[in-house]
């Protein structure tokens, strides 16, 4: 990665120095925030049968929910790694220049969580829909915490640079599919391809650290690593945290408690992560670049586990 022109292109395009600000306008009311095709509770026939209101006030809400998860993974997960790269907390010997790039990505991060939180603002104002209380922990703060609790402390600060770089390339590839959803209202889609303008950057910067640090630990290290990371794709892509959120939302609908119930079983089955799975598929993507998978004890670790064929 060529940090100078890293920086210069932060410097010309960041959405933070020239994006004009996003604004809700009332006649985008008449379409809906967010699109059907991207929220699974409307694939199952009894959401469907949902009053109208209730389905605009489910699709918003979870439009709500996108917003404040991506604030929350941007300002307290990602930003708080990426300070620690910039203030040299870490024992890997990144460039002088890495470590500065660091603060922009914190900038941008810093930048995204206010946007998110904005869009909220903005759309609970015009259409009267006040968020819920949603939980202040995401899919991924979670697989860091639980992963965490299954190694040696030691061993935190590597693990937590690596599982900031997977979830920073699988944001980005999940706010590009989001993007391409046709049905979002446009000022949700333009939101999201603000941001997707600062996340490419951001993945080819997680991209170079996770590469570095691979290259600068031991084959036994590496090899140790491989089950944990392991450990934590496994949790990263569960649902769990969504199945929360779908029946907080749902709740506050007029179906009755045992139609949510089947509701939230029948769309939040456990998930089959094979290699067949979208996101996988571009984690084990990146992992290739780094060389992970140039290692066969590696790779038959990932095989055991069914993530690669």
């Amino acid at each position: 990665m060529d940090i100078s022109e890293y920086q210069e292109t932060w410097e010309k395009y960041s959405t933070v120095r020239t994006c004009p600000p996003r604004v809700f306008t009332p006649d985008l009311l008449s379409s809906r925030v967010f699109s059907k095709e991207k929220n699974v509770l409307f694939s199952h026939p009894d959401v469907l049968l949902m009053s109208e209101k209730d389905q605009n006030y489910t699709l918003t809400q979870s439009a709500y929910w996108y917003m404040a998860a991506i604030a929350l993974i941007e300002s307290e997960v990602i930003n708080k790694i990426a300070t620690k790269i910039a203030n040299g907390r870490y024992k890997f010997d990144f460039l002088s220049t890495i470590k500065q790039a660091a603060w922009t990505i914190v900038i941008d991060e810093a930048y995204h969580a206010y946007v998110a939180d904005d869009c909220i603002l903005q759309i609970a104002k015009l259409t009267g829909i006040s968020p819920v209380r949603f939980p202040k922990t995401t899919q991924l703060s979670k697989a860091i915490r639980c992963t965490k609790d299954k190694i040696n402390k030691e061993n935190h600060p590597l693990f937590e640079v690596i599982a900031i770089c997977i979830a920073e390339n699988t944001l980005t590839q999940d706010i590009l599919l989001n993007s391409k959803v046709e049905g979002n209202n446009a000022f949700y889609q333009r939101v999201l391809k603000d941001h997707l303008m600062d996340e490419g950057r951001h993945s080819q910067y997680f991209k170079y650290i996770l590469n570095f640090v691979w290259k600068n630990i031991d084959n036994s290290m590496q090899l140790y690593m491989a089950d944990i990371i392991i450990s934590f794709i496994k949790e990263y892509l569960s649902v769990e945290i969504d199945k929360e959120v779908s029946s907080i939302i749902l709740h506050q609908t007029a179906l009755p408690p045992a139609t949510i119930n089947n509701i939230l079983d029948d769309c939040y089955l456990p998930p089959v992560i094979n290699p067949t799975h979208h996101l996988l598929k571009n984690i084990m993507k990146l992992f290739n670049y780094c060389g992970m998978l140039n290692d066969e004890k590696i790779v038959q670790k990932f095989q055991l586990a069914g993530l690669v064929y």
